[in-house]
């Protein structure tokens, strides 16, 4: 059986060779997957064209999260979401990182928005002195924090059970070096486990659309919670490799435009679809060799989230629990913080039918 320290050695190789093999934008995604994981759950990758300083030198940065306000912990997300303004830099270049670090720092911070931290990752290993050096010139330059990761500690982090799949995704670790898990350790899904996950998986989407849309969680209406269910039915969609929609039509036996509809937010399906969808898509995922956690598949999740997509007084209350504890208004009509409970799940006769 592989030790940690072992293992941790064979991802650092692996690190060193993404230079060789012309990967940098694996490990941005490396980084980038990393980072929601372990440092903060709110992050936006950069678009468009990275060449050069297309992207300003933020390969990735985090969103304002109101979620980050909210005093219901129990979420991941809502605990690791980051609420100020940090950037993330990535690089494979071999030598000279004190060098690269100044220019990528420079260029963050001479255009965007203002940047409270930053994060460079590297796959060489950095010296502790030139790290605390960096440091004190950021802070005295930029008046910016900066933390530096560098390979030997990246292939620490990911020697991690939870976050070993990073690894094999990105560095194509075999399963065989996966570190063992004990049974204990692996808590049971409970409908409230379901139930929590759907609420603020929602709550995470529709906290995303209000970002990119500047439009307050507050006004959000019944089509942009369709929307933000159809994007985590997407993002399954996009895990799975994008199927060709025929064959998915032809598993769900319905018509291929209805698939495109239920994947692009225009239909809602129904209940039963939406559990039906989720296994087609999971299935496929499986058969081209994608390991799928169990979370992503977790049915009565799935089926929260729709009723939430469809019922007006759950939106209310799941908006409430975005924004967090604040004074009600007259007319708005949000439900307190004391009147959520998990297990109101609005159920009512007609919730398998479609739209």
């Amino acid at each position: 059986m592989t030790t940690p320290t072992e293992l941790a050695g064979i991802i650092e190789f692996q690190l060193q060779r993404l230079r060789a093999q012309n990967r940098h934008h694996d490990f941005e995604h490396l980084c980038r997957n990393l980072v929601r994981v372990r440092i903060a759950s709110n992050i936006l990758p950069a678009t468009g064209p990275v060449a050069g300083s297309g992207d300003k030198g933020r390969d990735f940065e985090t969103f304002h999260t109101y979620l980050a306000r909210s005093l219901d912990k129990s979420s991941a997300f809502v605990r690791t979401a980051a609420a100020d303004r940090v950037v993330f830099a990535c690089t494979v270049q071999q030598g000279a990182i004190p060098a690269k670090v100044r220019a990528d720092v420079d260029v963050i911070c001479a255009a965007g928005t203002p940047v409270h931290r930053i994060y460079f990752f590297c796959t060489e290993p950095v010296k502790v002195a030139d790290r605390h050096n960096l440091q004190a010139w950021a802070a005295e330059a930029h008046q910016v924090a900066l933390e530096i990761i560098d390979g030997p500690s990246i292939a620490e982090l990911l020697s991690d059970q939870d976050v070993f799949w990073i690894a094999k995704q990105y560095l194509h670790m075999p399963t065989a070096l996966s570190p063992s898990t004990a049974p204990e350790q692996v808590a049971p899904r409970t409908r409230r486990t379901s139930i929590r996950q759907a609420d603020h998986e929602m709550a995470r989407a529709i906290d995303l659309l209000a970002t990119h849309t500047a439009v307050s969680p507050e006004e959000m209406t019944p089509l942009d919670f369709r929307a933000a269910f159809a994007a985590d039915l997407a993002s399954l969609y996009r895990m799975a490799r994008r199927p060709d929609i025929g064959a998915v039509a032809e598993h769900l036996g319905i018509e291929e435009r209805k698939v495109t509809a239920y994947l692009s937010g225009m239909h809602l399906p129904s209940r039963t679809q939406v559990g039906a969808m989720v296994r087609v898509l999971a299935d496929h995922a499986r058969s081209i060799g994608i390991e799928v956690p169990p979370d992503l598949v977790d049915i009565p999740a799935w089926e929260r989230k729709w009723r939430i997509a469809k019922k007006r007084g759950m939106q209310k209350i799941l908006i409430n629990k975005v924004v967090g504890p604040r004074r009600r208004t007259p007319g708005h009509g949000i439900a307190a913080p004391d009147e959520w409970h998990p297990e109101a799940d609005g159920t009512r006769s007609g919730d398998d039918a479609g739209q």
